[in-house]
């Protein structure tokens, strides 16, 4: 399948997003792919917006493209090892962290990643 898609085509309709151009390459190693999959167990994206299901559906396609199998995905955490994407105003979980004034310094584009 040839696709010419934007990211703003892809939040615009979802089914686009199987035209992603972004590919991802199984991490070669066993071992080190096993203890990757050990740490991201699960996806916790909340919210039903398209956007937010672009985003999910993205890291589900990549995590499985590098680890060789299926992650889960869930509405809320539920186990260690739970990759939680989203902002203090579309998740409950983000807002309960008490990051905003960090999340306000690395500006509408920024992101922050902790362990």
């Amino acid at each position: 399948m040839k696709c010419a898609v934007s990211a703003r085509e892809i939040v615009g309709n979802p089914r686009r997003a199987k035209c992603s151009p972004l590919r991802y390459v199984p991490v070669r190693d066993p071992a080190r792919r096993a203890a990757y999959a050990r740490t991201a167990v699960g996806v916790v994206v909340q919210g039903s917006s398209p956007t937010a299901r672009v985003v999910r559906d993205e890291l589900l396609r990549g995590l499985a493209g590098l680890l060789g199998g299926s992650v889960a995905s869930w509405d809320t955490v539920k186990a260690d090892g739970a990759l939680v994407v989203g902002t203090p105003a579309t998740s409950p979980l983000v807002a309960a962290l008490g990051w905003s004034q960090r999340l306000a310094k690395v500006g509408r584009e920024g992101y922050l990643v902790r362990a």
